[in-house]
């Protein structure tokens, strides 16, 4: 088996040194299987679609267009499926913060993505 896996290498790459041992370096699998279809839990729905939710706290956020801006801060885990929230806003998580620029508007979806919408130009 040794000699044939040089004699692929040396086809390949145009040499072999049947003298080393063989190492693997990358091995890839492929597995193709059947599983239950996938059921994502939803989030809770705000009680008034497209309601702004209310912030946790405003602070001032450097925006290179406007300089500091007085900026809402929401908490990730508060938001809730429909909610929309404005920017300039802060969305904070304890992995990660959503900044969400002025003329930007995020809309959290049933799975609590935020789907952040760009302003049209």
């Amino acid at each position: 088996m040794h000699q044939a896996i040089h004699r692929q290498h040396e086809q390949l790459y145009t040499y072999a040194a049947p003298d080393t041992p063989v190492e693997i370096v990358n091995l890839r699998l492929r597995a193709v299987g059947q599983m239950e279809k996938l059921t994502l839990p939803r989030i809770a729905t705000a009680p008034v679609p497209g309601m702004t939710p209310t912030p946790v706290q405003t602070r001032p956020v450097y925006f290179s267009a406007q300089g500091f801006v007085e900026t809402p801060v929401y908490a990730r885990h508060t938001l809730q499926a429909t909610h929309v929230v404005r920017g300039p806003a802060i969305v904070e998580q304890l992995d990660t913060t959503t900044v969400i620029f002025p003329g930007q508007e995020a809309v959290v979806d049933l799975y609590g993505n935020l789907l952040i919408h760009l302003p049209r130009s």
